[in-house]
């Protein structure tokens, strides 16, 4: 057999179940065209509706791929009336974000078939979120110029470190050097992502898991040292003391005075749950 009616065989295998022969061509119960474009903090999603079915279209997006015909790893996002063949979605932090778009019928029958670069995509977004910063004052910095993230009316606010005089009352902390622009290498551009997002945002797991996951592969020095002061903060915040000590106390050389409030505030925490339980 000619390979050339081989390679025709096997590409009819695989389109078999994405597109029903009928005796008036095609049958194709999908969109088509599916294009992601970032702007800003929005991803516009447009598409072109398929002619044999005109039911809703249900958006889906993901931080993993779509590789299978069901949408279990995805959330769904909207449901968009036939005709419209447009959606804005709306997102929190940069990275990258993969879409799916399925069809259904008019009775509501949908017709799952990934298909990349026809309704599933994958786009990257860069949106960095950058609350402003607000200076009260002249200070004398600590070690490391430091940063607080503060409440809503005023996000980031530069304060000094002042001794222990009573209960602690800890407010998240940053480096200013994880809050400029333009980052020196990889690492550093990485790390400032993942505090002005997740950390940023004040959502302790998903930073733990994510400077966690920053920690497992070689990084700098420098680097690795700054993400362990934020993990420990996530762990501190989370009600983790023990754990938020030891990241603490690992880099207790390289910022004494930057990790002293914390070292002192965990031991109070470990101190007032003996009290407690």
């Amino acid at each position: 057999m000619p390979v050339w009616m081989v390679f025709a065989f096997i590409m009819t295998l695989i389109t078999m179940p994405l597109a029903a022969q009928t005796d008036l061509g095609v049958f194709a119960p999908f969109v088509s065209r599916l294009s992601a474009v970032p702007e800003n903090n929005r991803i516009r999603l447009t598409w072109v509706d398929s002619p044999d079915i005109k039911g809703q279209i249900f958006i889906f997006r993901s931080n993993l791929p779509f590789i299978g015909p069901d949408p279990v790893l995805g959330d769904a996002v909207a449901s968009i009336p036939y005709g419209t063949q447009v959606y804005v979605d709306e997102i929190i932090r940069g990275g990258t974000y993969y879409y799916y778009a399925i069809a259904s019928d008019e009775t509501g029958r949908r017709f799952n078939f990934p298909i990349i670069s026809t309704n599933t995509i994958s786009v990257i977004s860069d949106f960095i979120y950058v609350p402003q910063i607000v200076q009260e004052g002249q200070i004398e910095p600590a070690r490391e110029q430091l940063t607080i993230l503060a409440d809503d009316r005023a996000d980031f606010e530069i304060l000094p470190y002042t001794p222990l005089l009573g209960p602690i009352v800890l407010i998240p902390r940053v480096f200013v050097t994880d809050l400029e622009p333009i980052q020196r290498t990889y690492d550093d551009h990485a790390l400032a992502m993942l505090v002005r997002h997740s950390f940023g945002l004040r959502d302790w797991e998903r930073a733990k898991l994510e400077l966690i996951l920053f920690l497992s592969v070689p990084r700098s020095h420098e680097t690795r040292a700054r993400a362990r002061f934020y993990l420990g903060q996530c762990m501190y915040f989370l009600h983790e003391p023990q754990e938020g000590l030891f990241e603490f106390l690992t880099i207790q050389d390289r910022f004494p005075e930057e990790t002293a409030i914390w070292i002192q505030a965990a031991y109070n925490m470990m101190n007032y749950s003996l009290l407690v339980y």
